[in-house]
């Protein structure tokens, strides 16, 4: 073979093969990455839905592990239960302990606070006082969305559970026959992390009697929510 022959360039055929190939390569390396920012996309977006649903969650522990033993009346007057479900407006509402003041404002540590679910949405509600006026409305926030169901019962210390409270069921003497509650089930169903249930205590919740104690009727008149 002569020095001429063994300075020959690639033939037309050899540069478009070579083309194809990292034509080939370049495509691979697109939809891989393209791929890798998918998936990466889609777990980011996960996880960020099962932030909300942690936080979800924790809002509502905290409240139900803080309820308290406070009636309220509502904006037209009228008495209402410390522990209310499926009863009024709202899917569920209660009287929770240890709102946080650090601006010292002249409220009460105790809070008013409700839960209701639309059909998607869960929302929490709160008013700024315990007895309201009929000016009196509540602030709200939507702490979970894409929810198919959302089921609450109460158990009481009969181990009864309750899909209603104050229940319905009156015996002879025209009194409650439930005993005090003691916990709460809550079952959130998602569309996309399926069906989650959490039983929460209610210990610091004596039992919602039909009637307001001597204590009650004083804050009630007075205005006052603090705990002694």
């Amino acid at each position: 073979m002569t020095k001429q022959s063994q300075q020959q360039g690639f033939t037309l055929l050899e540069v478009l093969i070579a083309i194809g190939i990292f034509t080939i390569i370049g495509v691979g390396s697109y939809q891989l990455l393209n791929s890798i920012f998918t998936t990466q996309d889609h777990t980011q977006s996960q996880s960020q839905e099962m932030r909300q649903l942690q936080r979800a969650l924790q809002t509502l522990a905290m409240d139900l592990e803080q309820s308290t033993y406070r009636s309220i009346r509502d904006e037209f007057g009228d008495f209402q239960h410390a522990l209310l479900l499926n009863e009024g407006m709202y899917m569920l509402e209660i009287t929770r302990r240890g709102w946080l003041n650090p601006l010292q404002h002249p409220r009460s540590k105790l809070q008013r606070v409700a839960y209701d679910f639309d059909g998607s949405t869960l929302q929490r509600y709160y008013w700024m006082v315990l007895d309201r006026d009929r000016d009196s409305e509540p602030r709200s926030q939507v702490l979970l969305d894409n929810i198919e169901s959302l089921d609450i019962r109460i158990l009481d210390s009969q181990e009864n559970w309750y899909d209603q409270w104050p229940p319905l069921e009156l015996n002879d003497g025209g009194e409650v026959q439930a005993g005090n509650p003691v916990a709460i089930e809550v079952t959130v169903n998602s569309k996309k992390f399926g069906k989650l249930r959490r039983v929460h205590s209610l210990a610091m919740l004596p039992h919602t009697s039909m009637t307001l104690t001597d204590r009650e009727s004083a804050e009630l008149s007075t205005g006052s929510g603090d705990e002694s």
